[in-house]
């Protein structure tokens, strides 16, 4: 294990930007999608079966390798979005394979045949994400394409093996399958809460059993995307969760308790056990009661901790300990700022002294001091894309303290 392989020109979602609108809508507008939205032509994807756009993606290919000679990975994945080409000949194909990956496979593998010998040292990269994650019945991606397979719908409170979640007992079927008609898959993998990057994602319980299946089902690579805004919205434990993946990536059969006890015990000090039973607690409340975890999963979502009242306490208790028992400011600051995660959580839902029931004097002030601290360890997004207002209504929950301009 370990190593790894860096794209020329662009990392994901690279249509838009290999064929650009600018340069091409007025001259080529064929090469664009028939929306599946409204049946009108759209910029927004390609149009996969049309044979001009598989001759600008290859003229594309060449401009690329002649800017970077050593290039060996080029990305060719479709925009984000759900729209895609319901064009005749897009939609029989798709039909015909049962998944718009059969559209998706079938350009790649066109651009594939003109790069083989001409650049025998390139493999191309395209996604089975969103609708092209299901693999098509026929068609078979040729030896120097990557397909990158996506979670992006699965479950993370339950390993992707779990028979019994059924988001990750198709997902895992779909790495199989895929598995099987081609020799390069690689996985994008998500690690965080988009819609709540400072809240509770308590997927610590199935960060090694997904690495381990992703590897025994012979992926070729992993890509794990944690909270990319860390340096904006570090509250949780994104430190923790780095550590963890790349130690695991290196290898996924790895004493996992020792290596997550030994960063807890160097980086929150005399009191780790108690943010280490936090841990496992929230791990074992979690995707109960046939609930499931998503990367946008709400916080008053009992999917993400189903707690009762005595066990709210209880993990208040713990936090406190682990504060009284750090040794130095810097462990003191570490463990405040993993603490916001779970003021966050109980915030929004109104629960222990943000409650203006159970807290009716208090409960505007305890409002403003996780604002405040939030702020004071550098919190400036509540959500992907959205920042964090430097004026919010403070007896609102903290979901709601979003830059709205």
């Amino acid at each position: 294990m370990g190593g790894s392989e860096g794209y020329t020109e662009g990392f994901c979602h690279t249509f838009a930007q290999r064929l650009p609108k600018e340069k091409y809508w007025d001259t080529d507008r064929e090469i664009y999608a028939i929306s599946n939205f409204d049946g009108k032509r759209t910029a927004e994807q390609l149009c996969l079966t049309n044979p001009r756009t598989v001759e600008l993606m290859c003229r594309e290919i060449d401009r690329i390798m002649a800017d970077h000679p050593d290039a060996n990975l080029i990305s060719l994945t479709q925009n984000d979005g759900g729209v895609y080409c319901v064009c005749p000949a897009c939609k029989a194909l798709d039909e015909a394979e049962g998944s718009h990956a059969g559209t998706m496979i079938s350009f790649v593998n066109a651009v594939a045949d003109y790069t083989k010998d001409k650049y025998p040292n390139l493999m191309l990269d395209t996604f089975a994400y969103y609708y092209t994650r299901t693999p098509p019945k026929t068609v078979r991606p040729r030896d120097n394409v990557v397909v990158r397979l996506c979670s992006y719908e699965c479950c993370f409170a339950h390993p992707i093996a779990d028979p019994s979640c059924p988001r990750n007992a198709q997902f895992a079927a779909d790495l199989k399958q895929w598995a099987s008609i081609s020799k390069n898959v690689s996985i994008w993998d998500y690690t965080t809460n988009y819609s709540h990057l400072n809240g509770p994602f308590p997927n610590f319980g199935v960060l090694q059993d997904n690495i381990r299946f992703f590897i025994e089902n012979h992926a070729v690579g992993i890509y794990e995307e944690g909270n990319y805004y860390a340096a904006e919205s570090n509250s949780e434990f994104a430190d923790l969760r780095s550590y963890l993946l790349a130690r695991l990536m290196c290898d996924p059969y790895l004493d996992y308790d020792a290596e997550m006890n030994g960063f807890l015990k160097a980086y929150y000090g005399g009191g780790w056990q108690y943010i280490r039973e936090y841990i496992d607690m929230t791990t074992a409340k979690t995707g109960t009661e046939g609930r499931h975890t998503t990367i946008g999963s709400e916080m008053d979502d009992r999917a993400v901790l189903n707690l009762k009242p005595n066990e709210i306490v209880y993990m208040d208790e713990l936090w406190a300990k682990a504060k009284e028992l750090a040794l130095d400011e810097k462990q003191m600051l570490h463990v405040r700022r993993s603490e916001i995660s779970w003021r966050y959580w109980k915030a929004n839902n109104r629960f222990g002294e943000f409650s203006p029931l159970g807290n009716p004097k208090g409960w505007y002030a305890e409002n403003k001091k996780l604002y405040e601290d939030m702020k004071e360890f550098g919190v400036k997004r509540i959500r992907e894309r959205r920042l964090m207002s430097s004026d919010p209504q403070l007896w609102q929950v903290p979901r709601l303290w979003i830059q709205t301009d």
